[in-house]
């Protein structure tokens, strides 16, 4: 799809009598773990893709990298800009958390020099590392922190996910405490996403609590942004990894539209492209002037994915009936086949095999007899044939895929109509319950309870109101499912946990699934650093993940 939703993206738009919506930004699988190499080592050539790349020449020091990023973004500000996957770019080039997501998919100290618990986790201690000056000269310190802290907790766009801090002290010069309301496992999780990048108190001090004047502790320092024309940097001369950034400067150009990025990047106006649409990225396999990277998450990460969400509020989509036949009538190898181009991964839930937290839930196959034996039922019962109202964003990559929904959904008798809608509006029905069904893509995680507030029976609310649990879907038993998945210090027990989630979303089906989000970054062969990174614990990073990774270690070769 062109945008990507979820913790990722804050809508701020005007409705009816010009209310404000925001979705939370919570820790993030955009934001790929990031870390360095032992110094003076050097990043290589990232490892062989599609496209058959697989020397490992040194990276050079100095030139410039540009990037074209498929959007753009409202603001540089963590507490209050909307970001999506071009937002943690940004971010990692200016900033940094405090925690980073390793290869392993735990979280692993970055800004923080280390992490721990209360016993029963609701108190968690971060010590931070020593002698890392924001790029004003400011001290990152205990009490830096807590003010960045402060800002992201009464932040519009982040708050809801900070619900449950009660308390954010610094108990020492380099030492912060947060206290929180219940036992939390996975809340480091959240400090490698939006919540967990350091800003400058000089910056959030400024006037526009520096949406448009960055100052961060990261690898480059802000030089000018134009919205919609491109974001400079330069490198940090005094960066607290040693021997990083390589680079002299990096650029970011936003070009939204797919096949004007993919041109920019052969015509050789961007180095890198990252970028989710299969029909823009095969053409680069085989090719040897550039390096394919697929995004992976890692085992106990979640990735991107897309899928159809019903409104359980919104007749005739409140009757199961209408939910399975919907599901039944839905050929994802279709899918597969036209708009995934034979490469992307049919789904059967938020979780795929390979991760912990995956296991068989059940979810209906393809059966379009019996899709057509569910909409006879449902007519007998209520007199009439179902209709559904099947909404995307227009000019979106999803127009092939709402097409052939609406010739399957009909061939098993669902009236079908498909409405285009520009961005904002479609978000607002979607945050505010005033659709039927609508093409999406969320879920993307490091760790699966950071989806809580979608899923969380607490944060519904019925049609006319803010709810981000969109789909509107109230089962306990998820509910009392994601409160062990939150509280559980046993890994078992928060497996289980997730994996009846799964089992239970198959059962209500407020999500059609569809397949895993085809994330790649594409870029010319003598660009490296985009995955390998090795945390400064020693540990891989996560690399390139859901749409983001680290910059600091992007170079260029001999």
């Amino acid at each position: 799809m062109s945008r990507t939703y979820g913790r990722r993206t804050i809508l701020k738009a005007g409705a009816g009598g010009g209310f404000a919506l925001a979705t939370a930004a919570g820790g993030g699988s955009l934001l790929a773990a990031c870390g360095s190499a032992a110094a003076g080592t050097g990043p290589t050539t990232s490892s062989p893709g599609p496209s058959g790349v697989t020397d490992h020449r040194p990276a050079r020091r100095g030139g410039a990298v540009t990037i074209g990023t498929w959007s753009e973004v409202n603001g540089l500000s963590p507490p209050t800009a909307r970001w999506d996957a071009t937002g943690y770019l940004y971010g990692n080039a200016l900033f940094d958390t405090l925690v980073q997501i390793g290869a392993d998919g735990r979280p692993h100290p970055y800004l923080a020099k280390s992490f721990s618990p209360s016993p029963d986790h609701s108190v968690w201690t971060f010590e931070l590392r020593p002698g890392v000056e924001f790029h004003n000269g400011e001290a990152c310190d205990a009490a830096a922190v807590v003010n960045s802290l402060e800002a992201v907790r009464s932040g519009l766009v982040t708050s809801a996910t900070l619900k449950s801090v009660e308390k954010i002290q610094a108990v020492g010069a380099m030492t912060v405490r947060i206290t929180l309301s219940q036992p939390w496992t996975a809340f480091p999780s959240y400090l490698a996403g939006q919540i967990g990048y350091i800003c400058a108190p000089a910056m959030l001090r400024s006037q526009d609590e520096g949406a448009l004047h960055p100052i961060g502790t990261g690898p480059f320092l802000f030089e000018q942004w134009v919205p919609n024309t491109e974001l400079s940097t330069r490198a940090n001369p005094r960066y607290w990894q040693p021997g990083y950034p390589y680079l002299d400067a990096l650029y970011f150009k936003p070009i939204p539209d797919n096949a004007e990025r993919e041109d920019a990047l052969v015509s050789g106006t961007i180095d890198l492209m990252h970028c989710q649409a299969p029909q823009n990225i095969k053409p680069f396999f085989g090719n040897g002037r550039f390096q394919v990277i697929l995004g992976e998450p890692a085992p106990r990460a979640e990735p991107d994915v897309d899928f159809i969400m019903l409104n359980l509020d919104s007749p005739p989509l409140d009757d199961l009936l209408v939910r399975q036949a919907l599901a039944r009538a839905t050929n994802r190898t279709v899918l597969r086949e036209t708009y995934g181009q034979g490469l992307t991964e049919i789904i059967s839930g938020p979780f795929v095999p390979g991760e912990i937290w995956y296991a068989a839930s059940g979810y209906p196959g393809f059966d379009p007899k019996g899709a057509r034996r569910l909409v006879e039922e449902y007519r007998k019962k209520t007199g009439s044939a179902p209709a559904v109202k099947l909404s995307t964003i227009a000019g979106g990559d999803y127009a092939e895929v709402v097409q052939i929904l609406q010739q399957q959904w009909e061939n098993v008798g669902v009236r079908t109509s498909v409405v285009q809608q520009d961005f904002t509006a479609f978000l607002t029905d979607a945050v505010v319950g005033t659709y039927q069904a609508c093409t999406f893509e969320q879920f993307g995680a490091t760790d699966p309870d950071q989806n809580y507030i979608w899923w969380s029976t607490d944060t519904y609310a019925k049609v006319g109101s803010v709810s981000l649990n969109m789909a509107r879907n109230r089962d306990r038993r998820i509910q009392r499912a994601l409160n062990t998945g939150r509280e559980s210090t046993d890994i078992q027990e928060r497996v289980q946990a997730y994996q009846d989630v799964s089992r239970y979303l198959a059962e209500d089906l407020p999500y059609l699934w569809l397949g895993k989000t085809y994330w790649a970054a594409v870029a010319a062969a003598d660009v490296v650093g985009v995955t390998g990174q090795i945390l400064p614990g020693g540990v891989k990073s996560i690399g390139f993940d859901n749409g983001a990774f680290l910059v600091h270690e992007l170079a260029l070769t001999n």
